[in-house]
């Protein structure tokens, strides 16, 4: 409802419901209409975007939801929204706003880097303390979506400075595809084992997962890849998601967001590999073997080579993300 106020006065401001058409009434509105009425419903629609997409501090449905929902469903909400508010968010910012970036006395950059640094820093900080593995992986998803910000805050110098046209435009946006296809694999794995491991203990708290490398050496091995993705750690997906994101904002002279970001890596570091420590270190009072149905192994074992994969050969996924920010860049 919020996002949708900001588009009601989006079409007052300009008349037009087509990105381009908004971008051309903005680029011939006067101040007024700029500073009264377009400033208030690009923060409106920040705001719809960041309840979408679990950004802090619009991130307070996320972890009820991921615990409360079926883990199947939980394991939607950590992809599907993500991607699709990402996907909108570049598409508005990029085509809808940019002369009314360029002509506003609003820094941007600084709005979405601080939103980026805190969301990050929270998920991190608070994910710490969980004891449920789906109440974590919440958390840790609020982090995520602080890192993928980066990828948006790195486009951002160059649509203000005068556009897509400006070389090196999509460097930010290939970092952000990067990082949403490293994020994509790696969870529908890491949830397709929470699920088996769901089905067969009837819990989610982390400690039912002591001694799996026993009860399951290839989900305990799988599942401690997908968790070093999720840290950024090669050979596996997550850590081209990062290099990419981080490297983007280095190279746009982001210095500070980027090393916020490679802290909160590290952070990360302690509540991942807690979950480790009870599947290869812990006993276990029960250790009867974890039969995995057919369909799930399926989804583990192909989510588990695409991670490797796109760490190991690297090129065709970094071809595929280049070409595509290209055409996103070109306004298709």
């Amino acid at each position: 409802a919020v996002m949708l106020f900001g588009f009601s006065l989006i079409f007052g401001a300009t008349g037009a419901v087509d990105l381009v058409g908004i971008a051309q009434g903005l680029a011939a509105a006067n101040y007024t209409i700029t500073t009264f009425l377009v400033f208030p419903s690009i923060m409106l629609i920040i705001v719809g975007l960041g309840f979408k997409i679990a950004l802090v501090p619009f991130h307070q449905w996320s972890p009820e939801a991921y615990q409360g929902a079926p883990t199947p469903i939980t394991a939607f909400l950590a992809v599907g929204p993500k991607a699709a508010g990402f996907a909108l968010m570049v598409r508005i910012l990029t085509i809808a706003f940019p002369a009314f970036a360029a002509t506003t006395n609003v820094n941007w950059i600084v709005i979405l880097s601080g939103i980026a640094m805190l969301t990050m820093t929270f998920g991190n900080v608070v994910a710490l303390w969980q004891k449920d593995i789906k109440r974590l992986f919440a958390y840790s998803s609020i982090a995520h979506a602080g890192y993928m910000l980066i990828g948006v805050v790195a486009i951002a110098p160059q649509y203000v400075g005068g556009g897509p046209e400006v070389s090196g435009w999509p460097q930010g946006l290939n970092g952000l595809l990067m990082y949403l296809l490293a994020y994509l694999f790696t969870n529908i794995g890491a949830f397709a084992i929470i699920i088996a491991m769901e089905n067969k203990t009837g819990s989610t708290e982390i400690k039912s997962y002591a001694g799996l490398i026993k009860r399951s050496p290839y989900l305990a091995i799988a599942f401690f890849v997908f968790l070093l993705s999720l840290i950024g750690i090669p050979p596996t997906a997550g850590f081209i998601g990062k290099l990419f994101v981080f490297g983007a904002a280095i190279t746009q002279g982001m210095l500070v967001l980027a090393t916020v970001a490679i802290i909160n890596s590290v952070i990360s570091v302690y509540y991942y590999l807690g979950i480790s420590r009870q599947m290869f270190f812990t006993q276990s009072k029960d250790t009867s073997p974890i039969a995995v149905s057919g369909s799930l192994n399926a989804v583990v074992t192909v989510t588990l080579i695409l991670v490797l994969a796109m760490a190991l050969w690297a090129q065709p996924f970094i071809d595929w993300t280049t070409n595509s920010a290209q055409l996103i860049a070109s306004g298709f």
